[in-house]
């Protein structure tokens, strides 16, 4: 399956003013990430900026050649602002440097932003997490309250687990997607791959209020190579290793709209 993501964006770096540096606290991360912008943070001012991956270790600079690509890309930028009102998925391009990524993008409030980059590097062949700052880090100012349904654009979204999510235990959440009418929403593998279907795209991430965490869901092998049609579910595999209050977002292309569809997931001790 082709996923649809944002624009790739490709531009020429101006004088960038750092920021603080963080490193998601979870003791199988092996690199850091730096974040950089060329400016403040405006809402709806288009911002250009940078990030550099180091290894923790050495101190080196990550480059694309030592990345595996995930979904078609080596690298996946998530920025979020600490209320987890806006929240933008990117794909940073090489510079003149094969060791910093560029990207460019417009907030829709002025605020500083988490960038989380998603990465898998072939010495480790894990998924890793880590986190920066665009601007100064701040707290999460957010109403921790639970939710598992979520209407939007026409479509409803309900999140569900086999088990209750817990730390160090395995759970299936399952993302079920009706339309306005509540009928199920179906697409298949040969309307998808022509680009027939109005379904395109399905992911799913979490971030902890703690703004130090976050969860990327895994999706199952058979979550789209199962028979001739599917839907209306999608199911997905987390094994959360910090308990807490998770803002998860679904990730979603439906008829060409891309959507991030917030819930509220308590992770249990």
């Amino acid at each position: 399956m082709s996923g649809h993501f944002l624009k790739n964006i490709l531009f020429t770096l101006f004088l960038l003013l750092p920021t603080t540096v963080y490193a998601a606290d979870n003791a199988a991360i092996t690199k850091t990430l730096e974040a950089l912008t060329d400016g403040e943070l405006t809402a709806g001012k288009p911002v250009t900026g940078t990030i550099i991956i180091r290894d923790i270790a050495s101190g080196d600079a990550v480059t694309l050649d030592s990345l595996i690509s995930r979904n078609k890309r080596r690298i996946h930028l998530w920025l979020v602002d600490p209320t987890f009102t806006d929240i933008q998925h990117l794909h940073p391009e090489t510079s003149i440097t094969p060791y910093t990524f560029n990207f460019t993008f417009i907030p829709k409030i002025t605020s500083s932003y988490m960038a989380w980059a998603d990465i898998t590097t072939h010495a480790t062949n894990k998924q890793e997490l880590l986190v920066g700052w665009l601007g100064e880090k701040d707290a999460a100012f957010i109403e921790r309250i639970e939710s598992h349904t979520k209407a939007m654009n026409g479509h409803n979204f309900t999140l569900s687990f086999d088990v209750p999510p817990q730390v160090g235990q395995t759970s299936i959440v399952n993302l079920n997607v009706t339309d306005h009418q509540k009928k199920p929403v179906k697409w298949s593998i040969e309307a998808m791959a022509k680009q027939y279907s109005p379904v395109e795209y399905f992911s799913l991430i979490g971030f902890y209020d703690d703004n130090t965490h976050a969860i990327a869901a895994m999706q199952e092998t058979d979550t789209y190579f199962y028979g001739p049609t599917y839907g209306p579910d999608v199911k997905f595999k987390i094994t959360p290793t910090q308990a807490g209050y998770v803002k998860m977002f679904a990730h979603v292309t439906i008829s060409g709209k891309e959507m991030f569809v917030p819930f509220g997931v308590m992770i249990q001790k």
